[in-house]
């Protein structure tokens, strides 16, 4: 960047990173490639995106800690805010959907992850207009689901997301369901859940409708005898292009 030339910084690697002092070294690049393990043609494949020939559609499939003091603390995994010091303490700042994060020690780090499950960067812009749910019975009820060898996937509700691609160039976009489950379940339950998700392409300007469907196994929990069940209680159910950006909710209602 002293050159005043964009630079772009190929990581490959095989799990989170963090950059330094503070993450010093993101603040002189322009752009971050997480290229995991790739494979032969890679390097044909990153100059399709770098050149803008391919847009990018890629998300994470967990978050990245800031610092590695972090890990394990109160940002990973996703629990509750609620019970406990791995939980959190309430000395770090809230994200965008209230979850506030244990900076774990008095520290000048901020605790929010530096990268978020589910985010992934495109060269255009999805903005998340509604999720509506269809229940595929009415009323759901709370069941206990059948052993593995006798059971037959079924799906509880469709969740309707309404998503326009806002940017200029066509795309491909990875649209995320999640559900933050009842409180009132009798353990201390994750922050949110990523239940269903589906990968899209959207033309420049085009509004779709994507029906996702989601089996009663994506919303069950193990119970204290190790069977899976749906619980009772209001689920919220939510949509985004991350964890941190699905905005857009609807509740589901287990009696």
């Amino acid at each position: 960047r002293m050159l005043q030339k964009k630079t772009i910084v190929i990581l490959v690697h095989g799990r989170p990173q963090t950059f330094g002092n503070h993450n010093y070294g993101l603040d002189n690049v322009d752009a971050l490639f997480a290229a995991w393990r790739p494979g032969e043609e890679f390097g044909n494949a990153a100059l399709d995106v770098i050149s803008g020939a391919v847009n990018p559609s890629a998300k994470l499939a967990q978050s990245w800690p800031r610092t590695v003091g972090q890990v394990h603390g109160g940002s990973s995994p996703w629990l509750q805010t609620v019970r406990g010091k791995w939980v959190s303490n309430h000395r770090g700042t809230p994200d965008p959907d209230g979850r506030i994060y244990d900076g774990y020690a008095s520290s000048n780090f901020d605790a929010t992850p530096l990268f978020y499950f589910g985010y992934g960067l495109s060269y255009t812009n999805f903005t998340y207009e509604s999720v509506t749910l269809q229940p595929n019975a009415s009323p759901i009820m709370t069941k206990v689901l059948p052993s593995a060898a006798s059971y037959t996937p079924a799906v509880l509700f469709t969740a309707t997301v309404k998503v326009t691609n806002t940017g200029k160039i066509d795309g491909t976009e990875v649209i995320q369901v999640y559900s933050i489950d009842p409180p009132s379940l009798p353990f201390v339950p994750y922050w949110k859940r990523l239940i269903a998700f589906d990968k899209v392409f959207i033309k420049a300007g085009q509004t779709v409708e994507v029906k996702i469907p989601v089996l009663e196994e994506d919303i069950a929990l193990y119970d204290f005898n190790g069977q899976l069940k749906i619980y009772s209680g209001d689920y919220e159910i939510s949509a985004g292009g991350s964890s941190h950006t699905d905005l857009v909710n609807s509740t589901l209602n287990v009696l």
